[in-house]
């Protein structure tokens, strides 16, 4: 059964080609040893390669309750969850396409079953709405539709160019706006788009890319990664006023290595990837208001990567 709640967090997808923008570093520092067991209940979901699959799984932030949601042939990733229901993307059909689960079962519904790559969905925090990446114009766009899939429409249409990569939708708490990723700059910058106008704001640039961003629960902060540092891949972090500019940012991380992927938990902390000097990847989470360093949620099985969080 699927627990009442996860967390969830990553929203890559098409995104890696901005990602390929990014640098990486050499040296990672050691993360802080893990708090009271009482502070690492939550539950994360993400996506892990074993025995060169990608499947969903599921732990608490202190390596304990391991489980495996997806079992399947072809790869499952980039997973999304409110409440009961988990919608990530699947290449069971051939191409991406989006798959859920909701409650008890067992069995994955496919959502959306067309020619184009589909993926990095993600719910609106009440459920009632889902943004993902489609590229049936052959780049990646912005699109939403309600959670079943039914009445996909493009959401940013008229914005940008016809080769400008749209990728990472994150959506605010109230569910009127995403922000999401756009090349139409020249660079990859964050944007912020009025889901019932349609209306395109810019939300931060810069000559770096800034990718995957997220949201926080409480609506006033941004988490993404950059190399804006002209180092290496950190994560950092923007406060959004309900009106007025961004303020920020400011660094969350600085190993020399890359960290990406973030995600927020409902109590405000931030899970997110972490790159290995061998290539491996681990889940790593930190709380943005204090200065102890990330801690390592510990995974035996495979190289995680993507927590999902709303």
């Amino acid at each position: 059964m699927l627990p009442s709640r996860w967390i969830q967090g990553g929203h890559l997808g098409a995104g890696l080609l901005l990602l390929g923008l990014l640098g990486c570093g050499t040296s990672p520092s050691a993360p802080a040893d893990d708090p009271a067991e009482s502070e690492l209940t939550a539950t994360v979901l993400f996506e892990m390669r074993v025995d060169g699959v990608k499947d969903l799984w599921e732990v608490r932030l202190d390596g304990s309750d391991l489980r495996r949601i997806t079992s399947h042939p072809s790869d499952d990733r980039w997973p999304t969850s409110v409440r009961e229901e988990a919608v990530f993307t699947s290449y069971r059909g051939g191409s991406a396409d989006l798959y859920r689960i909701t409650g008890a079962e067992e069995t994955a519904e496919s959502i959306t079953s067309t020619p184009w790559n589909t993926s990095q969905a993600a719910l609106s925090p009440d459920g009632s709405g889902l943004a993902f990446i489609r590229d049936d114009s052959g780049v990646p766009k912005l699109w939403v539709s309600e959670p079943d899939g039914a009445g996909a429409a493009r959401v940013t249409e008229g914005f940008g160019f016809t080769g400008s990569i749209e990728t990472s939708p994150t959506w605010a708490p109230d569910g009127n706006r995403i922000a999401f990723v756009s090349a139409a700059g020249g660079s990859a910058d964050l944007h912020i788009v009025d889901v019932e106008t349609g209306t395109v704001s810019p939300l931060l640039t810069d000559d770096a890319a800034l990718v995957e961003p997220a949201w926080s629960p409480d609506g006033t902060r941004i988490v993404f990664a950059s190399d804006m540092a002209g180092e290496s891949t950190d994560l950092w972090m923007i406060s959004v006023p309900a009106t007025g500019e961004a303020e920020g940012p400011i660094r969350l991380t600085e190993r020399g290595k890359t960290d990406g992927r973030p995600a927020w938990l409902p109590d405000g902390r931030i899970v997110y990837t972490a790159w290995l000097e061998d290539g491996e990847t681990e889940l790593r989470w930190l709380e943005p208001d204090d200065s102890d360093p990330p801690r390592r949620i510990l995974i035996q099985e495979g190289s995680p990567s993507n927590p999902a969080g709303w």
